[in-house]
C-alpha cells in the first residue's frame, strides 16, 4: 500500500505581504478563460511527450446480449466472446465482484447500461446506470491475470456502507510478472464512488498497461488516517490515459508511485491527464479526512499533464501544496525511482495553501534515487496561492534537472521560488508574471534574489519575468526583469474580473523573449 509522506514543509521563513484573493463562493467547473492551445517551445532541454497513447475510440458492437436484473453478471462475462456487447438492463444492480478473464482475441467486450447514449462526462444526478456493488471487502471489478480488451460504458460502481480499499482494481500490485498484467482495460463515463458517509481508499488502481478513465465521475475518495486516491498506480508500465473526468479524492486525487514496484526496473510510462476537474469539496474542511494535494508524482516518466482545472486544496496531514513532483524510493526497494519527462502546460490551478512542490532526488536517508530531469511547467494560470503563513509558488529541492518554468501567470501571497538542499542544474525561469511578496526568490541559509540563484541554481536563465513587488528589489535581482509595483500595474484586461490576459497597452505586451505577452496568455 502507498506509504504516508512525511509533511513537506516550506523552508523558508513566515511571508509577510500580500493579501491573499477571496476564494469563489461557488468556483465553475471549467477555467473562465483558457490559456492558448499550443504554447510555443522554449530554449533547452524540452521533456519528451509519451511515446504511446491509449485509443479510447468508441466503435459499436455487432452482437449484444441483454442482461436483465436478477442475472448473474460474471456468468455473461464468462460466456462473452470478444466483439459482444453485454446490455445491463438500467437501474439493475449486481454483486460484485466481477472477475474479468482472459479471452483470446484483441477486440473489445463492452459492459454497457441499457440506452445509454449520453455523450461527454457521465452526470450521475440524471443517469439511470446499472450497478456493480461490492459484497464484503471485494472491490466491485477486478482484472484477472492476463485479462485484456473490456470496456465498461454508463456504469455505477459503488461500496454501499463500507470504506472499501481499492473499487475497481486493474491489475495486481503485488505482482512481479509483468506479462501477467492486464491491459486494453477502459472506464468510460462510469460512476465510481465511495460511500458519502465512510468514504473509502481509492477508486480505481491502474496496474497494467494500456488502461484508462474517461468521461468519469470519480468521487468520495476519503479517510482519516490513511492516503485516499480517486485514481492511483505503481506497478503497471502504461500507457495510461486519464481524460475528462471528475476526480474527488483526499489524500492524493491522483497519484502515480507511492508504494514498492514489484516488477524490476518498471517506470510507469506514457501517461497522459487531460481536461479533469481535479477538486476536493470545500465541505471538506470541515470534516476529519486527511488532506494532503491535488497531483502527486512519485514515479513515471513521459507524462503529459494539459488543459486540467485543478481547484481546492489546503493544509492538513501535510503542508498545502497542490501539485507534487517529488522522486521517492518507497521503503527503499525501488532503486532506479526517478521522474523525468513532464510537461504540465495550460492548466488552471487555483485555491490552494501552497503551489507545487519538486524535489530532484529521495531526501530519506539511505533511499537512493535516480536524479529527475526535463521538467516544463508552461502556459498556466495560477491563482489564489494562499495560507495561514504560506502562499509559496514553487518549493524547489534537491538536484532537480533542466526545470523550465516559462508563461506562466501567478497570483501568490507568498514567496516566489523557496530553493533548499542539492542545486538545480539548468534552472529555466522566464516570460512569468508572479509575485515577490516579502521574500520573492528565497533560498535557505542565502536569502533572496540573484544570491539564491547563485546557490541553488547555478548559471540559471532567469529574465523577462513581471515580478509584482517593490520596485527597489530590481539591483538585487538579474537584469532584463520587470517589478511592476502593483497588480493594476501589469495591466490585465480585468483583474477583479478575473480575467488576466494583457490589455494591449500593458508594458508586458509583447514582452516576452519570443515576442509575445509575457504571463500565460503569451
Amino acid at each position: 500500500m502507498p506509504k504516508p509522506d512525511k509533511p513537506d514543509k516550506p523552508t523558508n521563513p513566515p511571508p509577510g505581504g500580500g493579501k491573499p484573493p477571496k476564494p469563489p463562493v461557488e468556483p465553475p467547473v471549467e477555467p473562465p478563460v483558457e490559456p492558448p492551445t499550443e504554447p510555443p517551445p522554449v530554449e533547452g532541454s524540452i521533456p519528451e511527450l509519451p511515446r504511446l497513447f491509449v485509443d479510447t475510440t468508441y466503435i459499436p458492437r455487432l452482437r449484444s446480449t441483454f442482461v436483465a436484473a436478477g442475472a448473474s453478471l460474471q456468468a455473461a462475462v464468462d460466456a462473452a466472446q470478444p466483439g459482444t456487447r453485454l446490455i445491463l438492463q438500467k437501474n439493475a444492480t449486481f454483486e460484485g465482484p466481477i472477475v474479468l478473464p482472459p479471452k483470446s482475441g484483441a477486440d473489445y467486450i463492452y459492459v454497457e447500461t441499457e440506452d445509454f447514449l449520453t455523450p461527454g462526462r457521465v452526470d450521475p444526478k440524471t443517469e439511470a446506470l446499472a450497478k456493480i456493488v461490492t459484497v464484503g471487502a471485494h472491490p466491485a471489478v477486478i482484472a484477472g491475470p492476463g485479462s485484456h480488451h473490456y470496456r465498461f460504458v454508463g456504469v455505477d460502481c459503488l461500496a454501499p456502507s463500507q470504506a472499501i480499499d481499492t473499487l475497481v482494481l486493474l491489475g495486481d500490485s503485488e505482482s512481479p510478472d509483468l506479462a501477467a498484467q492486464p491491459h486494453h482495460i477502459v472506464l468510460d463515463r462510469c460512476w465510481v464512488h465511495g460511500d458519502p458517509t465512510l468514504g473509502g481508499k481509492r477508486g480505481v488502481s491502474l496496474q497494467g498497461g494500456y488502461q484508462a478513465v474517461v468521461d468519469c465521475h470519480v468521487s468520495d475518495w476519503k479517510g482519516v488516517g490513511q492516503d485516499t486516491q480517486a485514481i492511483a498506480g505503481w506497478n503497471g508500465a502504461g500507457p495510461f490515459k486519464i481524460t475528462n473526468n471528475y476526480l474527488e479524492g483526499a489524500g492524493e486525487n491522483i497519484l502515480f508511485g507511492g508504494a514498492p514496484v514489484r516488477v524490476t526496473g518498471l517506470i510507469p510510462s506514457d501517461i497522459e491527464i487531460r481536461g479533469n476537474h481535479i477538486s476536493k469539496p470545500l465541505a471538506w474542511k470541515n470534516e476529519a479526512w486527511s488532506i494532503k494535494n491535488l497531483l502527486e508524482l512519485k514515479l513515471g516518466q513521459r507524462i503529459l499533464i494539459s488543459d486540467n482545472l485543478l481547484e481546492n486544496n489546503w493544509a492538513q496531514s501535510q503542508a498545502g501544496f497542490a501539485v507534487l513532483f517529488t522522486v521517492r524510493n518507497q521503503t527503499g526497494s525501488t532503486t532506479w525511482a526517478t521522474l523525468a519527462d513532464v510537461t504540465f502546460q495550460r492548466n488552471e490551478l487555483r485555491n490552494s495553501t501552497n503551489g507545487f512542490n519538486l524535489m530532484g532526488i529521495d531526501n530519506e536517508s539511505g533511499v537512493p534515487t535516480v536524479a529527475s530531469r526535463r521538467l516544463l511547467i508552461a502556459h498556466n494560470l495560477i491563482t489564489q496561492i494562499a495560507g495561514d503563513q504560506a502562499g509559496i509558488l514553487f518549493q524547489i529541492l534537491s538536484g532537480y534537472e533542466d526545470v523550465q518554468i516559462n508563461h506562466n501567470t501567478c497570483l501568490n501571497a507568498g514567496s516566489t521560488i523557496v530553493a533548499d538542499y542539492a542545486p538545480n542544474p539548468r534552472f529555466i525561469f522566464t516570460n512569468n508574471i508572479a509575485q515577490l511578496n516579502q521574500y520573492g526568490v528565497f533560498g535557505s541559509g542565502v536569502g533572496s534574489g540573484t544570491a539564491c540563484l547563485e546557490k541553488y541554481f547555478p548559471g540559471a536563465v532567469f529574465t523577462a519575468n513581471a515580478l509584482q513587488g517593490d520596485p527597489a528589489n530590481a539591483p538585487y535581482y538579474p537584469p532584463g526583469n520587470y517589478f511592476p509595483a502593483t497588480l493594476e500595474a501589469v495591466g490585465f484586461v480585468d483583474l477583479a474580473g478575473g480575467d488576466l490576459r494583457l490589455e494591449a497597452t500593458s508594458p508586458y505586451h509583447n514582452a516576452a523573449t519570443d515576442g509575445t505577452d509575457i504571463g500565460a496568455y503569451g
